[in-house]
């Protein structure tokens, strides 16, 4: 019996012992809690940090990992803005808990709170470059851009490498209308990270806002290149292309962007299918400029024959042609022309029809009455040395003459054998 009673306070006070030896301390259950963390398993790393605060209630560390877990664990923001104000209240050099605690108050739209939160974290760490950054955020966002661009540009002096902190100041230049300093800040946050998708997007909304169409298409397909299905990207493309005219890409992009969830602004899908019904229209010129129907020249006598073909014009093409278009056609070298050239009395309207299939045309909408159009030769590129323009007055279509072109080497040619 004695024995037995022996054995039972052993077992007691070996129990009492691995309590004491085994029991967990705060620390342990904040680690138990960043591991729940990383795992994503957030109600339980709650569940883990409040048992640290319970053990040592002035574990600054722990309010503020629970911080975290509130905020992007479970988006209760409320509770985050609790525990990282716990966190400071302890530690009030802690300046990943006012920071984060401006991060949350801006998240909640309380600038005045976020932009007093990041000042506190800088104080404390005049090298925090992502409190400097947040706080130009904050300031962005309650519109004082000039505040903004200085506080993002003290985070890029302390890191010139921050590609957020470059792609903020292209987002406040911009807003402030400095396209210029929008592109430069754009293309060094691209020059820094080439996959930044953002920046693509970014640099192609500064170049559209200067009407640099045709460098804004660039920079949007390159972040579709980057990501397919960012749709800002396919809906600001969509932009860039019925700017330039070409509308059946435009549709293409517009249609992809509501694909992947972008709501296209109706007055732009409007403007879209208006220019599209019109350009459908069939084209009846009211007149023709005498002037441009001369055969003097070299340009005229080609121009005149394109715009007439454009038209399906047979009779203005037979009065237009001359020995030049055809001299210009084989100087395109377009495969089989001269051989039917060659060919022994070949009739003239055979040619001319040849000829008239020879070029495709391409149209660009520049507004609600007019487009340009491009005659454009088998296996080249639109070109403005072969470019026209067409009007609408009066409800009717009119052709104008083609623009002004340089005297060329071809072209010289031709009047050298006139």
């Amino acid at each position: 019996m004695k024995v037995v009673k022996i054995s039972l306070l052993v077992l007691m006070v070996f129990s009492l012992l691995s309590g004491i030896c085994y029991g967990q301390t705060a620390e342990e259950y904040c680690d138990r809690g960043i591991a729940y963390y990383d795992k994503k398993m957030y109600d339980e790393a709650i569940t883990a940090y409040k048992k640290a605060i319970e053990i040592n209630p002035q574990y600054a560390y722990a309010y503020y990992d629970l911080g975290l877990a509130y905020y992007y664990g479970k988006k209760m923001y409320d509770e985050a803005i609790t525990a990282y104000k716990e966190a400071v209240e302890i530690n009030p050099q802690y300046a990943k808990a006012h920071y984060c605690l401006g991060v949350t108050y801006r998240k909640k739209k309380m600038y005045d709170e976020a932009i007093t939160a990041h000042k506190k974290a800088i104080e404390i760490n005049p090298q925090y470059t992502s409190a400097h950054n947040s706080l130009g955020i904050a300031y962005y966002d309650k519109k004082m851009y000039d505040e903004a661009i200085t506080a993002y540009k003290k985070a890029v002096e302390i890191n010139p490498k921050y590609t957020d902190a470059h792609y903020n100041l292209g987002l406040v230049y911009r807003k402030k209308k400095m396209y210029d300093e929008a592109i430069t800040a754009y293309e060094k946050t691209i020059e820094i990270n080439p996959k930044y998708t953002k920046a693509h997007n970014g640099l192609g909304l500064a170049y559209y806002d200067k009407k640099m169409y045709d460098e804004a298409i660039t920079a949007y397909k390159k972040a579709i290149e980057i990501s397919p299905k960012y749709a800002d990207a396919h809906n600001n493309l969509a932009q860039a292309y019925y700017e330039k005219g070409e509308y059946s890409l435009a549709i293409k992009h517009c249609d992809r962007a509501t694909e992947l969830g972008y709501k296209v602004d109706s007055k732009f899908l409007e403007r879209l299918e208006k220019a599209e019904k019109t350009l459908e229209q069939p084209i009846q010129p009211s007149q023709k400029p005498e002037s441009f129907f001369s055969l003097s020249s070299p340009e005229n006598a080609v121009k005149s024959f394109l715009e007439s073909a454009f038209l399906g014009d047979g009779e203005t093409a037979k009065k237009c042609w001359s020995k030049r278009v055809p001299d210009y056609l084989v100087s395109l070298t377009i495969e089989g022309f001269q051989e039917e050239l060659d060919k022994d009395a070949q009739p003239e309207a055979e040619l001319i029809k040849l000829a008239i299939k020879t070029f495709r045309y391409e149209k660009r909408w520049t507004g609600v009455k007019s487009y340009y159009v491009w005659a454009i030769p088998p296996g080249e590129e639109r070109s403005e040395d072969l470019q026209f323009k067409v009007v609408r007055e009066d409800s009717k279509w009119k052709v104008l003459a083609f623009k002004t072109w340089e005297k060329e080497d071809w072209f010289e040619a031709l009047i050298e054998k006139e």
